[in-house]
């Protein structure tokens, strides 16, 4: 078998290693928290790209976007009915699961 030219070795990309936000924080000189907010802009946002570069938006308004649209997306609105009983089961779980029993009769003479 033949072994490529060392012309052709040197044009072959090197293997990737790493992170890719730990080599854009490296590239770019800034912390890999914002070269990975930077690839979160750049997944879900891409048409926003430019304007960060650009210095129009900061990439913090840009992630606040983001989360917002995401967020309002995946959860849906709760009835009135569904959003106390939430509440309830958050507030009953402060307590040891055997005293419920004792709290729920509690709550029902009052």
């Amino acid at each position: 078998m033949k072994t490529p030219s060392p012309d052709l070795q040197q044009k072959r990309p090197s293997r990737r290693r790493g992170l890719l936000a730990d080599e854009i924080a490296r590239d770019a000189n800034v912390s890999v928290y914002k070269a990975k907010r930077a690839l979160e802009v750049i997944k879900h946002a891409p048409e926003l790209v430019p304007h960060v570069i650009s210095g129009e938006l900061k990439l913090a308004e840009c992630i606040r976007a983001i989360r917002g649209t995401q967020k309002d997306d995946s959860e849906p609105e709760l009835t009135f009915e569904e959003e106390v009983e939430r509440s309830f089961k958050r507030w009953l779980a402060k307590w040891p699961k055997q005293d419920h029993k004792e709290i729920l009769a509690i709550i029902t003479m009052l």
